[in-house]
């Protein structure tokens, strides 16, 4: 067993033990997010889950294009409704670096008339 499933494994057994069985959902959070060795809350300096050398790539990790037409697009739409004065709200929910955001918030700053906040 690999040196940061053993947490994990003693975390799920604790679990099992307490409160009998969890469901997948509660199982695939702890494998993700525990800090006792989730895929994506590790502190593994020598691993990057993102990426080219990860265990997999998305599409703004591949091209800043795909970003750049979706901000495109929030743009067109912002302009269409009547460059709405009082804001909009723009999240991005991931796992990930946060890059489609950078290549959607590139183009918003340099089509929109906005400055960099």
């Amino acid at each position: 067993m690999r040196v940061y499933a053993v947490a994990l494994h003693t975390l799920a057994n604790g679990c099992l033990k307490t409160t009998g069985p969890i469901s997948i959902a509660a199982y695939m959070r702890q494998c993700l997010t525990s800090p006792d060795g989730g895929y994506y809350t590790s502190l593994n300096q020598d691993k990057d889950q993102f990426g080219q050398k990860g265990d997999f790539i998305t599409s703004p990790e591949i091209s800043q294009i795909f970003g750049e037409l979706l901000g495109i697009w929030l743009v067109t739409e912002w302009m269409a409704q009547g460059r709405i004065g009082r804001g909009v709200e723009v999240i991005e929910v991931g796992p990930g670096r946060g890059t489609l955001m950078d290549d959607m918030l590139r183009v918003w700053y340099e089509t929109s008339n906005h400055s960099k906040r």
